[in-house]
């Protein structure tokens, strides 16, 4: 039978719905960029339909699929489909779905099991981007049922669509005629550090690296390192040369094979640059951008939410705060390791210190002085939406600061190593929201918690939300609670990057 497709509603408005078996396809395209999103059911699993609010219902029995198409050019390819914005999210987790790779390097995503029931609005009730037909039985049912539904009848061969098996690097799979490479995954890892050297020889001897090199090697998965100065050599180079051995080439880290976990002082241009390849950047450029910045990440926490200090550049320090706020915490706006942080007792003291250590320009900001976490605060480490370690931070001396790097220590909260509920959820939809896989979240006790927190209740905990760490350090986590970070990371690179 040749294909066939009827506009959805139209067929039901004139009763013309036919009772055998079919596919209903909602298609949700972007006019800026290939990426689209498909819903697909099979027609034969439909056990009611109704029309609801704007458009029409049809319950099935499980047999939803949801087809997301990625653009190698997207720049949040790392962020779990369920987590992206609206109009570019799935219910999908990468654990949770197949995922195919094209030779272009654009991914085409699906749920391994199927969903629930099928919504499908009216085309003028969500613009020129809805276009709904429902396709009646065809070839392209029973391939599509092959790639997706994987339970067409086999007579033999290979269905349409599965993956060949053979070498690898040979398995391939074709879609009309388009073919597919195999699953991407994380079989290798090129982590970009930046850091104040340039000397690949230092790295080995460096804790951080050589805890990951540690990890990689427990866990077969071939390393690199790389420096941000030298990601366009790495880019440009298709082979590793004798002259050049400390540099890895792309063509030994194609993007389909590579995941980048990214170090140290990267900055979002230079993970956008390997983004832009087709490379998937842990964290992404976007997230790394918006953690590296403390005001637009207060303003990030304030549209969501979430309890954190007021916040305000010095161009607005006037009307954001009275005098009576004072003492006002400051810090500059793109710093970090607790560099530069101090406190300021009036506005004219603000205003003399920013121009004296910034000449007066807009990149120093201040914060409300949350006066009961003086010295100290809640850091919880985070990947792929799980806590790994919660621990307090501590100011040697009674200072201001808890920062490792200035001398403070970490020791486990006094409630116990488990954050607890309201926190933990918060931590993860932060995570969730800003697009981090992993990172830190940094709380302020807004009351004397920690005496509190004695009872063991995690309601006695009363939190605000002060930084949040794209690239955080963990060699004195490590040390405090005798966790393997690094393993850690790499264990949840694999599960996620399969």
């Amino acid at each position: 039978m040749a294909v066939k497709a009827m506009d959805l509603f139209e067929a039901y408005t004139q009763n013309k719905l036919p009772l055998d078996e079919g596919y209903i396809v909602t298609s949700f395209f972007k006019s800026d960029s290939s990426y689209s999103i498909y819903e697909i059911v099979s027609y034969s699993a439909v056990k009611d339909i109704y029309v609801s609010g704007n458009g029409i219902t049809f319950q099935t029995n499980g047999k939803k699929l949801y087809v997301l198409v990625e653009p190698p050019t997207y720049n949040h390819r790392t962020i779990e489909p369920y987590c992206r914005a609206e109009g570019f999210q799935i219910p999908l987790r990468f654990s949770e779905a197949n995922i195919i790779t094209a030779k272009n390097q654009a991914k085409i995503i699906y749920n391994k099991e199927a969903a629930g029931d099928l919504g499908v609005y009216h085309p003028e009730a969500r613009g020129n981007q809805l276009r709904v037909h429902l396709l009646l039985l065809a070839r392209c049912i029973r391939f599509h049922r092959a790639l997706l539904l994987e339970d067409a009848p086999r007579r033999g061969g290979t269905a349409p669509g599965r993956r060949r098996e053979g070498r690898e690097g040979d398995r391939q799979a074709r879609v009309g005629d388009a073919y597919l490479a195999q699953r991407p995954g994380m079989r290798r890892l090129l982590a970009v550090y930046g850091l104040k050297t340039r000397d690949y020889g230092y790295l080995p001897n460096f804790y951080p690296t050589a805890r990951l090199i540690e990890a990689c090697e427990n866990r077969s998965i071939p390393l690199r390192f790389l420096f941000p100065e030298d990601i366009r050599e790495f880019l440009s180079r298709s082979a590793t040369s004798t002259e050049s051995a400390r540099l890895p080439s792309s063509s030994d880290f194609p993007p389909e094979d590579t995941v980048c976990l990214v170090r140290g002082a990267v900055g979002p241009d230079s993970i956008s640059l390997l983004e832009s390849r087709g490379y998937r950047c842990v964290n992404p450029s976007g997230a790394t951008g918006l953690a590296n910045d403390k005001l637009e990440t207060a303003r990030f926490l304030e549209r969501g939410g979430f309890p954190t200090p007021r916040t305000a550049s010095l161009a607005d320090l006037g009307s954001a705060f009275a005098q009576a706020d004072y003492p006002l915490v400051a810090k500059p706006r793109h710093g970090s390791r607790g560099a530069g942080v101090c406190l300021v007792a009036t506005e004219r003291e603000a205003r003399c210190r920013a121009r004296k250590i910034l000449q007066g320009n807009d990149e120093w900001i201040f914060q409300e002085y949350v006066a009961a976490s003086r010295g100290r605060d809640l850091r919880a480490f985070f990947a792929s939406g799980e806590i790994l370690a919660c621990v307090e931070r501590v100011a040697p001396d009674g200072d201001l600061v808890s920062n490792a790097a200035l001398g403070g220590a970490m020791r486990e909260p006094s409630f116990g190593p488990t954050l607890g509920e309201p926190w933990n959820g918060m931590v993860r939809a932060i995570a969730c929201r800003a697009g981090l896989w992993y990172g830190t979240i940094d709380f302020l006790y807004r009351d004397d918690a920690e005496c509190q927190a004695m009872s063991g209740k995690d309601r006695a905990l009363d939190l605000t939300v002060c930084e949040i760490n794209a690239a955080p350090g963990f060699e004195a986590l490590e040390a405090a609670t005798g966790i393997d970070i690094a393993g850690a990371l790499i264990d949840r690179l694999i599960a996620d990057f399969p």
